[in-house]
């Protein structure tokens, strides 16, 4: 199943909407590729869905090189760099110009970053760059900027919106009142391509449901449960409804995501589907690891479009007879658990303050001490029993 955001995604500047002031900025850099006078990267930046990726690919487009695309949220963005670099050397597949575009940058570290910026510095001379964030001033350190020649994206207009979806929906052949066109638009706060997904979820979901889920689109509030959601992912295939689902419930992420994982090989008998299904879900698992380890909650949306998108359109076929959905072995083993870890974790703070180090400290430096002194049966345990004045019995069987 093709997502509408790739099948409509513009293939020349001139189709990049609502951003006339950013496509003749980006047209004088054309003319200085062109012209090998280039001596910066160009830097697109403004709010997601706003055309920049698109723009990037248009630009290769409009050179006739061939795109090869970095995104930065990827694991080792820094080392496939360096092998873009290395195989410049080489002729291209069709014997043309490269273009290489740093997607997402603002999802680097600040070391990623400094690496970027200086093997992108070195390139630029030889092989024009275009990279791309969302914000320029909040999240893209000095040393991407240094080397950037910065054009902004501005957040679209609702009514810009609507007309895209419009011709989308006359163009997919559906009936959808210019009411629910706006309520999408509306709620996209400017992002194009939320408000494409949104109508491919309706639509696909169920035609019944584009007026009464349309109107109440911006609450989100379709009252569905998470049997609801597996069903549209892992058996009737409705793969875009499947994420109208999943917003509308109130619950973590993370956590539908440990469902969805029990139940897919219960679901897909298909070896190579569920192959398929499974990188899809290992890749919404870097980009959950990404956002915890940046801070930035945006990328979760990427981690929802791979969890419910991405493994049902890896689908071949219908599981036959009825199978009985599993709640996650993990998410049990971790409930029958919590007590215990809850009185670790006040046994680590309590240490913690004795020894005057962190409590994650204590767990991971000194537990593993205590453990291999409870198996040779060491003093170690009882020194501690006796100042934090906890027994020895339940020191052992907590840490244990």
């Amino acid at each position: 199943m093709m997502l509408w955001t790739e099948k409509y995604r513009p293939k020349k500047l001139d189709e990049i909407i609502g951003q006339t002031s950013a496509v003749k900025e980006i047209r004088d850099w054309i003319e200085e590729v062109k012209e090998k006078k280039v001596k910066k990267a160009l830097l697109l930046y403004g709010p997601p869905g706003t055309g920049k990726t698109s723009a990037a690919h248009a630009i290769a487009s409009e050179l006739d090189f061939d795109a090869i695309e970095v995104n930065a949220s990827e694991v080792a963005a820094g080392e496939k760099l360096k092998s873009v670099i290395s195989n410049l050397g080489a002729p291209s597949l069709f014997g043309r110009d490269r273009l290489i575009i740093i997607d997402e940058a603002d999802a680097l570290s600040s070391s990623e970053a400094r690496e970027i910026a200086r093997l992108a510095e070195k390139l630029v001379s030889i092989c024009p760059i275009v990279i791309t964030v969302n914000d320029m001033y909040k999240n893209v350190p000095p040393e991407i900027r240094r080397i950037s020649k910065p054009v902004k994206f501005n957040r679209l207009r609702w009514t810009t919106i609507r007309s895209v979806l419009a011709s989308i929906a006359r163009s997919e052949g559906v009936n959808v009142t210019m009411e629910v066109l706006k309520e999408i638009a509306v709620n996209a706060s400017g992002d194009l391509r939320a408000a494409i997904n949104d109508l491919q979820a309706i639509c696909q979901g169920s035609m019944d449901l584009i007026s009464e889920i349309g109107e109440r689109i911006g609450q989100r509030d379709v009252e569905k449960g998470i049997f609801d959601l597996l069903k549209a992912v892992l058996i009737s295939g409705k793969c875009g409804y499947s994420k109208v689902v999943l917003r509308s419930l109130n619950q973590n992420p993370r956590f539908v995501f440990r469902w969805i994982e029990e139940n897919l090989p219960l679901f897909y008998k298909d070896p190579k589907a569920l192959r398929k299904a499974y990188d899809a879900l290992s890749r919404a698992d870097l980009f959950f690891k990404r956002a915890s380890e940046t801070g930035k909650m945006g990328l979760l949306t990427y981690s929802i479009d791979l969890m419910t998108f991405g493994v049902c359109s890896t689908k071949t076929e219908k599981p036959r007879g009825w199978v009985k959905f599993r709640f996650p072995d993990i998410i049990r083993r971790r409930s029958a658990t919590k007590e215990v870890r809850k009185e670790a974790k006040e046994i680590a703070m309590m240490l913690a303050k004795k020894l005057h180090i962190s409590s994650s400290q204590v767990i991971e430096e000194i537990f593993p001490i205590i453990r291999e002194d409870i198996k040779r049966e060491g003093k170690i345990l009882g020194y501690i029993s006796h100042e934090i004045g906890i027994s020895k019995d339940r020191i052992k069987e907590i840490i244990s």
